[in-house]
């Protein structure tokens, strides 16, 4: 593994981990990770990755990790337009990655709002992928238009950059619940208890998040819902999908099954999704990770 700093176009210094095989390699992963962690936390993932024959590239997006922006802190996307930065930067990685490695195939990998992010940047840059990775993502519905709703009330009282007093009790919050009585306030994401008090402990995990990432993120799974939205997706697009039965985030994997739902309703021709059992929010730290990236990397290398 190698650290790697660079500059994205929209100004922002990326804390990227580079993971690539000795050998010949047969693509390029990228992966966008999850809200309140950061890259560093894939190292494992990328390791089977690379023992397989795949390059991975993992940055810390902005407002997280060890990436550097400006008008940017932990917590915060951006104080105007945040969600599209947070695309260009992901933009500037892809482009980087085509300079340097021509034309492997490269696949968008993300989890829980990485998953999001992965599907915006395919939505409005359709070509230059060869395939979608979507684990464990959320689907907006009344919750979440609530959510926004507060948020934008919240916002004309407060700060938008400070943190937001009421998204974490409606979101992490009541699913930790759902796993009383509760070890820690992360049991939710993992029955590994090793994972999860290893998250527990990193600063740079479970932070709160700002009013304005929280808006952010929210007009992100508003927008790639829609079905218009989805249609700009090519139909010949690989895309894999996992979720877990007992991640409350995701309506205990109904959300995924809707995403599913909506890409067949487009036409989209290959198309892999299951919602896995016995498994919480983080399909890469359950106790059943290897099975279940085994199974990712088979998919992978009968089409790359």
């Amino acid at each position: 593994m190698e650290i790697e700093i660079v500059q994205s176009s929209t100004g922002a210094s990326l804390n990227m981990y580079k993971f690539l095989p000795k050998g010949k390699i047969r693509g390029i992963i990228q992966v966008s990770h999850g809200m309140v962690e950061h890259a560093g936390r894939y190292k494992m993932f990328a390791q089977k990755c690379v023992d397989a024959g795949y390059g991975v590239f993992a940055h810390d997006i902005r407002g997280h990790g060890r990436t550097v922006a400006k008008n940017s802190s932990l917590g915060v996307f951006g104080p105007v337009n945040g969600l599209g930065l947070v695309i260009e930067d992901i933009n500037f990685v892809i482009e980087y990655l085509t300079e340097k490695h021509g034309n492997l195939p490269k696949i968008c990998f993300g989890h829980s709002l990485g998953a999001m992010l992965a599907l915006a940047y395919c939505v409005k840059y359709p070509s230059k992928v060869s395939a979608l990775v979507c684990w464990n993502k959320q689907e907006a519905g009344l919750l979440a238009k609530l959510g926004q709703l507060i948020l934008i009330l919240e916002k004309q009282i407060r700060s938008p950059v400070k943190p937001s007093l009421v998204a974490r009790k409606i979101s992490y919050e009541a699913w930790n619940s759902k796993f009383r009585p509760n070890r820690t306030p992360n049991d939710w994401i993992s029955q590994d208890q090793k994972e999860v008090d290893i998250y527990t402990a990193d600063p740079l995990c479970g932070f709160d998040a700002s009013i304005s990432l929280w808006l952010d993120v929210l007009k992100g799974f508003f927008h790639t819902g829609k079905i218009n939205v989805l249609k700009n997706l090519p139909r010949d697009l690989p895309i894999h999908i996992f979720g877990g039965k007992k991640d409350p985030s995701t309506n205990y994997g109904l959300d995924v099954k809707k995403f599913e739902s909506k890409l067949r309703l487009i036409g989209m021709k290959d198309i892999t999704c299951e919602v896995l059992p016995d498994t919480r929010h983080e399909t890469l730290n359950e106790l059943n990770r290897d099975e279940f990236i085994s199974r990712f990397l088979k998919w992978l290398s009968v089409r790359f």
